[in-house]
């Protein structure tokens, strides 16, 4: 028995490969430039603090001291001031801008408002109020509550029930529009 002669190559066949190892490449630089690109949109994304809806170049936000006028009509809010100055002020010595520095705030006898730059990051920082209140770091909050762009917190002399406070939260929802 003879053993079977090596195929030939040829020359048809080797440019084939090459064709195909260059549409592989390509192909591979592609998938991974749009999965890149789709990946440095959604971090973009979730930093802004989630998709905005309605068109572009809409009013300013409503602000924290707009809010509280609107809920005095149907909440017993009595005194109030404008603490924007003490809570939203940007530290002197950082280099870049805090992204959870708030734009407004106000504090009432009955909850204290603060607005931010978007609802994104307002859930976060209701959230981590929240796990400050429950891990035992001493303050007197006793309820947080996120409504859009604005927190609302509810310290223990503000003597609110827990419906006023759903209550409160929902009509500053209605009033925002989210």
């Amino acid at each position: 028995m003879r053993p079977h002669p090596a195929p030939q190559s040829s020359r048809h066949g080797t440019g084939m490969l090459a064709v195909l190892a260059v549409i592989a490449v390509l192909g591979g630089a592609a998938f991974l430039g749009a999965t890149l690109t789709v990946a440095q949109r959604a971090v973009r994304l979730a930093a802004e603090g989630g998709a905005r809806s309605g068109p572009t170049g809409s009013a300013a936000p409503m602000s924290a001291a707009e809010l509280v006028e609107v809920l005095r009509e149907d909440h017993p809010i009595g005194s109030r001031l404008d603490t924007t100055a003490e809570f939203c002020a940007e530290p002197g010595e950082s280099d870049e801008p805090d992204p959870f520095l708030c734009t407004s705030a106000m504090d009432t006898d009955v909850v204290r408002i603060v607005a931010f730059e978007s609802v994104g990051v307002a859930a976060e920082a209701g959230r981590a109020m929240r796990e400050a209140r429950s891990g035992g770091d001493a303050h007197d909050a006793q309820d947080t509550r996120e409504a859009c762009h604005f927190v609302l917190v509810w310290l223990t002399h503000h003597g609110l029930e827990q419906g006023e406070r759903e209550d409160m939260a929902a009509d500053a929802r209605s009033a925002v529009g989210c």
